[in-house]
């Protein structure tokens, strides 16, 4: 099976199930390469994905998980301005501590209309675009 989940062809009927299916069953820890890029691994296993996510020592999400790495001194992914996402623990369990109650199931059905009014928008923007 051919598998390229850097192009864009790949994801546009929707997520590629019969790609993750094989990825699961014949190489749940695959190494993609990626032209102009230092390549990435997809991990497809459950419990693999849950200990990354749980190792940060060995697995850092620092400096990106963007799977192409920014230019260098691109903005707002080093210092005092990285993202979240893209912090591993101390200093991300600190963030999230301060945000995590505005995301819980009560406060977060506040933003479901605004939420869906931009999604409505963004698709309706884009989708005679194929």
């Amino acid at each position: 099976m051919d598998i390229d989940l850097l192009d864009p062809e790949t994801f546009k009927g929707g997520h590629p199930a019969a790609v993750y299916d094989h990825l699961l069953a014949e190489a749940p820890v695959y190494w993609h390469d990626e032209p102009n890029g230092p390549g990435f691994w997809a991990v497809t296993r459950y419990q693999d994905v849950y200990d990354i996510g749980r190792n940060a020592a060995v697995f850092s999400s620092s400096p990106t998980i963007m799977i192409q790495d920014p230019a260098a001194g691109a903005g707002g992914l080093s210092g005092e301005h990285q993202m979240m996402l893209m912090m591993d623990p101390p200093e991300h369990t600190s963030y999230r501590k301060l945000i995590s109650r505005a995301f819980t199931q009560g406060p977060a059905k506040a933003y479901e209309g605004r939420i869906k009014a931009l999604a409505t928008r963004i698709v309706d923007a884009v989708a005679d675009r194929g």
